[in-house]
């Protein structure tokens, strides 16, 4: 999740992810904010403020603490979703100007750094109710057929039950090199280790690294644990 450089305003609150199962007239996106947090009671309970406020009502978000992170020195990551660019682009007008922006970015200053951002598109999705889940893996990828890498993806999903939500997020900017997430959520950290073992050791599974092989780097793998949600 952590995939951006230095931000100041908003800027620093997003990453776009989605995942659609079909064709979607407007896929959902997101955007993520990877922090090194210095205090962490004092930034928490600056950004609860700041949602409780109402300015970013119609949006969901999601604060998570990295439990393994391959991108330190990230402690937290924030996931903000909308339901589609123009409403990534309303809720920021809105926001920048107000004074509870203002106020957010005078509570957090010296309890946090921004260590990266970045925005995509949830192209596919597998499960629901993963900003609630308590962990979550996340795979940082490189993919150079995005279409047949999807495709295969979405045989896997389709062979195992999932006890959480599994998404494939393509990054639209802010990678550094990476183009797409691959998040797999579940209840607890034990029930997500678990499904990722029986997943790796299925022969579906072999199958589908021996086709995507190819396309595809993996070049992270971070574990994290939610902290709390905001619903819209």
């Amino acid at each position: 999740m952590a995939i951006f450089k230095h931000f100041r305003p908003l800027a620093g609150i997003i990453a776009a992810l989605t995942f659609v199962s079909g064709t979607a007239i407007a896929d959902p996106v997101e955007r993520y904010v990877a922090l090194d947090v210095h205090n962490p009671r004092a930034f928490v309970a600056a950004f609860d403020n700041f949602r409780k406020s109402g300015i970013m009502d119609g949006t969901t978000a999601s604060l998570w603490a990295a439990t393994f992170d391959g991108s330190s020195p990230t402690t937290h990551v924030i996931a903000i979703s909308y339901d589609d660019y123009a409403e990534m682009q309303n809720v920021d007008d809105r926001v920048s100007q107000s004074r509870e922006w203002s106020n957010y970015l005078d509570a957090i200053e010296g309890t946090s750094d921004v260590t990266a951002i970045s925005m995509g598109v949830q192209r596919l999705v597998s499960g629901s109710d993963w900003h609630n889940h308590g962990a979550g893996m996340v795979f940082n990828m490189t993919i150079s057929n995005a279409a047949s890498y999807a495709t295969e993806f979405a045989k896997l999903l389709d062979s195992m039950d999932n006890p959480g939500s599994t998404r494939l997020i393509e990054i639209r900017a802010g990678g550094e090199g990476a183009t797409h997430l691959a998040m797999i959520t579940a209840p607890d950290f034990a029930t997500l280790n678990n499904y990722v073992d029986e997943l790796f050791s299925s022969d579906t599974y072999r199958e589908f690294a021996a086709k995507v092989g190819g396309i595809r780097r993996i070049n992270t793998t971070s574990i994290y644990r939610r902290l709390m949600s905001w619903e819209d």
